[in-house]
């Protein structure tokens, strides 16, 4: 089966690179970061998530009322951490970046705080939805369906009416989130670009952070756009087999193309180079200290007081 080939090659490559950040975590002081932690909790909610989603498709319609409800409310519970941590992540990046000094004086709190409020509303609406799918049937005894047909009734109608409110909700939080966030970090970087450009201060590589950044706020604005809109409203949609499996596939994708997006940064390029070529790490900027701000690719003294 073509899909689940494609499922097992990206769930394999999440894992892998899941495993090397615990890894890194363990191994690298450097690491050890709330910033960083980030990162690495991220890689582990989308390696779960890549797992709930293969029970989920292959043995989610075996199980019994209790499994379906457990598959369900975890996989959902993770969904929306996905998009909750991203948006979080997101804000931790435009205060690190913009206001340097606030955000290191609280990163703590940002960190902590921001996990538990994205922990406590992704259990909150993964308990919601999952208990909408307990319907009565004809016998008037409570059943869970697995691929909840809203249809069928009126009260589920306006159970599936709720639902689409709290999630369109939800998900354009998120979508505001990140176009807000993202669009003042990408504009910051724009402008320090063109000041290097004329010599005003120095380049440290503005066109590659303006690159990398460019890329997040795509990926990040697919993610609440199909999480908000194609699942959404799938129900609407009359999903055939092979488009529902294609919206799976083009997830799983997503997934993996976050993941890129939370590790592709300067604090594990340096980390990677320190444990597998001890030489060429010498050679990269051997007297300075890495900070946590490298994770945003941006120098704490490349910002003037007006931008804080």
């Amino acid at each position: 089966d073509p899909f689940h080939i494609v499922e097992i090659i990206i769930s394999s490559l999440i894992a892998i690179i899941t495993i090397y950040l615990i890894a890194l975590f363990i191994k690298s002081e450097v690491f050890k970061s709330y910033s960083c932690f980030n990162i690495m909790l991220m890689s582990i909610i989308l390696f779960l998530d890549c797992v709930i989603l293969a029970l989920y498709v292959s043995v989610g319609e075996n199980s019994s009322d209790g499994g379906k409800f457990i598959i369900i409310l975890l996989k959902t519970f993770f969904d929306k951490m996905i998009l909750s941590v991203l948006s979080l992540q997101v804000i931790i990046v435009y205060a690190g970046i913009i206001h340097t000094d606030y955000y290191y004086s609280h990163e703590k709190s940002f960190v902590k705080i921001g996990n538990a409020i994205c922990a406590i509303v992704s259990g909150a609406l993964a308990a919601v939805y999952s208990s909408i799918r307990w319907v009565k049937d004809d016998g008037g005894n409570l059943k869970f369906e697995f691929y909840l047909d809203f249809e069928l009734t009126k009260e589920n109608k306006k159970r599936a009416l709720v639902a689409k409110i709290i999630e369109a909700i939800f998900c354009g939080v998120n979508f505001f989130v990140n176009v807000f966030f993202l669009i003042i970090v990408i504009l910051h970087i724009s402008r320090k670009r063109k000041e290097a450009k004329v010599g005003l201060i120095q380049d440290l590589g503005y066109g590659n952070q303006l690159l990398r950044f460019s890329l997040i706020f795509s990926v990040n604005i697919i993610a609440c756009v199909f999480s908000g809109v194609v699942v959404n409203f799938a129900v609407n949609f009359n999903m055939t087999e092979g488009y529902y499996r294609f919206c799976l596939i083009f997830f799983l994708v997503i997934c993996f193309l976050i993941q890129l997006c939370f590790t592709i940064n300067k604090t594990v390029y340096r980390e990677t180079i320190k444990i597998f070529c001890k030489k060429k790490y010498k050679e990269i900027d051997d007297d300075s200290k890495i900070k946590s701000i490298s994770t945003f690719e941006i120098a704490p003294a490349d910002d003037d007081e007006d931008d804080n």
